[in-house]
């Protein structure tokens, strides 16, 4: 992946060490921190392409690290976890995670989803601001507006709201947001399409913007409840 840097950060050596020889196998410069506080000094300091972040990492934890990531960066942060709940992995992808891995992993998986992150784009569409109603998508600038008021969407919320707004009259299926926004090399469930789908509009409507990106039974999802709204947007 080119001179990319990705932050890890655990506070297993061993799973550093395991870590850090796979991902510079792919290409990958790395950098390690084993605890909250020093990773949050190792991303001011050297603002890695993206970030690999154990749930488990005592005060701040991953899950603190990753709020306080997100509202500073829209870089990719994939989250390691040895649990196996789900709700940890929801609570993970709330705090502003793009993505989670369960441990024990594969380096050359993770390597792969990092690849995913950082390589893939949702194609421009012809208008670099993108609008409806109070809601303005600025493709170049990478920023989602509401009233003029920045909203922080991670990187996948932002394609997702891209693809939505590039063709507002249409309908995607999930498979074809998976293709779009993660791409073919897909390793998550389905389900994670919802979860971040429903966690960008509520981001937009709790900052007082329009209802986006409606669920239409047994397809996908579009943009609008129904034509008329995208007319009088």
């Amino acid at each position: 992946m080119g001179n990319a840097t990705i932050l890890v950060v655990d506070d297993d050596q061993d799973v550093l060490d395991i870590v850090r020889l796979g991902l510079e196998a792919d290409g990958f410069s790395v950098i390690e921190a084993m605890d909250g506080e020093s990773a949050i000094t190792a991303f001011e300091a050297h603002r890695p392409s993206a970030v690999v972040l154990d749930v488990g990492i005592g005060r701040p934890n991953g899950i603190e690290v990753c709020r306080f990531l997100r509202g500073v960066s829209a870089v990719p942060i994939i989250m390691l976890t040895a649990r196996r709940d789900e709700v940890d992995e929801l609570v993970a992808l709330a705090a502003g995670a793009d993505d989670y891995v369960k441990k024990p992993f594969s380096t050359r998986v993770l390597a792969a989803r990092l690849s995913v992150r950082l390589e893939h784009r949702v194609e421009p569409a012809p208008s670099e601001v993108l609008r409806f109603r109070n809601l303005a998508l600025d493709l170049e600038a990478r920023s989602v507006t509401v009233d003029g008021v920045p909203i922080g969407l991670t990187r996948t919320e932002f394609e997702i709201l891209a693809l939505l707004l590039g063709r507002p009259r249409r309908v995607f299926t999930r498979a074809e947001m998976i293709d779009a926004v993660w791409s073919q090399e897909w390793f998550g469930d389905y389900h994670l399409v919802e979860t971040h789908t429903s966690r960008m509009r509520r981001k937009i409507v709790d900052a007082g913007g329009p209802r986006v990106a409606i669920a239409v039974r047994g397809v996908g999802y579009r943009l609008a409840e129904d034509l008329e709204q995208l007319a009088s947007a």
